[in-house]
């Protein structure tokens, strides 16, 4: 027989998806539409497929539904937009196949906001410079063995700047922040900000960058 041949039937038991529903509200209780809600598992094997996180958004009034949550695995859920850090649940959740597990609701509470120019030697605006913002720790303790791809992106953001030199990132955890901007005609920039929203709700730079030696 051929290694990896199959000569007869193959039976496949699968599970029925459980179905999450819940809502996202900002600090004033208010709801959240727009939001991102993903479900972040515990300790899933190595090999995973995009569709197991369920990313959905909220709708108006900041409700959402998942169809696909994995039965009988730990998960906690998490919850990003882009005026607000991302959040976990404060407890893990698990479902049986088939069930349906209402009432979550997810609060998320205002970050900082960075913004700032970027402009050449001369004082005239740099265009398409990439700016990375790289946070030094995470907001928040992680549970042991729970991957939150929401989190992956609030610890490190990036935009790039536009016509007018300019650049604008919301909803940023408190925390020392390492940036970065860089662009192939300039030296890169690196410099350090500690964000703290209840001192500055904003903090503003002003860059000017030195052109590359010829």
């Amino acid at each position: 027989m051929e290694p990896g041949l199959v000569t007869g039937p193959v039976d496949f038991a699968l599970e029925k998806a459980a179905t999450i529903e819940g809502q996202v509200v900002d600090d004033q209780g208010a709801p959240l539409a727009g939001a991102t809600v993903r479900l972040a598992y515990k300790d899933l094997p190595a090999v995973t497929f995009d569709w197991q996180t369920g990313e959905v958004e909220t709708d108006a009034e900041g409700n959402f539904r998942i169809t696909s949550a994995t039965p009988n695995c730990d998960f906690y859920l998490e919850a990003s937009h882009t005026r607000f850090p991302v959040r976990l649940s404060q407890s893990s959740l698990r479902a049986q196949p088939g069930e349906i597990v209402k009432g979550a609701v997810l609060t998320l509470l205002p970050g900082a906001t960075f913004t700032g120019q970027v402009l050449d030697a001369a004082g005239n605006p740099v265009a398409d410079a990439e700016v990375r913002v790289i946070a030094r720790s995470a907001p928040f303790p992680v549970p042991a063995g729970v991957r939150s791809l929401g989190l992956e992106q609030e610890l490190h953001r990036v935009v790039k700047t536009d016509a007018r030199g300019q650049f604008t990132l919301e909803g940023l955890a408190d925390g020392a922040r390492r940036i970065i901007i860089r662009h192939p005609n300039y030296i890169a920039y690196e410099h350090t900000i500690e964000l703290d929203r209840a001192i500055a709700p904003t903090v503003s730079l002003q860059i000017r960058l030195q052109a590359k030696a010829q």
